[in-house]
């Protein structure tokens, strides 16, 4: 699959290889064997959560998306070992690295890119080999590509966009309030719009919305903190505020953008219109998936690799 030095748009067939659906240390650590692979968990001085798959100087930082700043338990921490293991086996470390804790009001997607920066100074040396961020952290990793180009040598931007729909803003607001208010049914509700958009799937909608109020509980385990709800406020509400048109033009480094072309909160104009805007920049279709397909879908990981790889032989051969 060739790349332009510019702007080049790929689609990736179904047949695609492993195309499926389904460093200063503080803190606590905790091991435990995940698809094979060794997850290692802990916190940084700065509050920022950690968990690593792989040991390697090489090294993946994964943004991973909001709101809510803690890393998933129980089962949902599975989904780390078949997302990751290609890149771990192709030498990386992958580390997962969450927004700090207690954040101040006002909070924004750009600062959360300057507290990645930073933490990646902190602790990794001061550069990272690729800067992967997921849905919301995608939209932290195109502010850190603009403001801190020297933190990484690869920015994958993934499940995300130059902004956020209408709809997902209202969704967004009702999730927020839902935490705040504690309403577990509320948030179920949610989840299951989010799932099944659209007036038809209403009758069905209320049938899974005792399913989807416990999914959270039971995915994530004890992963919340004591500033869970306030930071997740504040996230919900930075997410809300996005809109980087203004900054990804001033974007000098290559940016490698990944969407599924049914993803309702970044649609497929908007993700054109964010590849337009990045001066450099490959964005690769998932056909077919909407957005939680494209961001847990472990073709990723050879996606990256590819895209390095051939980035590399063009500089090679110029």
């Amino acid at each position: 699959m060739p790349l332009s030095l510019r702007h080049s748009t790929l689609v990736l067939g179904h047949g695609a290889a492993h195309d499926s659906e389904n460093a200063g240390l503080a803190g606590r650590r905790e091991v435990t064997a995940m698809s094979q692979l060794q997850m290692t968990r802990g916190v940084f001085d700065n509050s920022m959560a950690y968990a690593r798959w792989g040991e390697s100087a090489k090294t993946v930082l994964f943004v991973p998306g909001g709101p809510g700043n803690t890393l998933p338990d129980g089962p949902l921490r599975r989904v780390g070992g078949p997302l990751f293991r290609p890149l771990v086996e192709a030498g990386y470390a992958v580390w997962a690295v969450t927004r700090p804790r207690n954040l101040p009001d006002g909070y924004s997607i750009e600062d959360m890119s300057d507290d990645y920066a930073a933490v990646i100074a902190a602790e990794f040396g001061g550069r990272v080999d690729i800067a992967l961020g997921s849905s919301m952290g995608g939209m932290i990793v195109q502010y850190l590509a603009a403001n801190h180009p020297d933190r990484a040598e690869t920015f994958v931007v993934l499940g995300a966009a130059c902004g956020l729909t209408e709809w997902t803003k209202a969704l967004l607001r009702r999730d927020a309030a839902a935490v705040a208010s504690g309403d577990r049914t509320e948030r179920g509700l949610i989840a299951a719009e989010a799932l099944l958009p659209g007036r038809g799937f209403g009758w069905l909608r209320r049938l899974l919305v005792p399913l989807t109020a416990r999914m959270s509980d039971w995915m994530t385990g004890s992963a919340e903190h004591e500033y869970f709800e306030h930071d997740y406020a504040i996230e919900a509400d930075a997410a809300m505020q996005f809109d980087s048109r203004e900054t990804l033009p001033h974007i000098r480094v290559p940016v490698l953008l990944i969407n599924g072309d049914r993803d309702r909160h970044s649609p497929k104009d908007m993700v054109e219109q964010t590849a337009q805007l990045i001066p450099d920049c490959t964005l690769v279709w998932y056909p077919g998936k909407g957005h939680d397909a494209t961001c847990a879908n472990t073709r990723l990981g050879p996606v990256i690799l590819n895209y390095i790889n051939q980035r590399s032989a063009r500089s090679d051969t110029s």
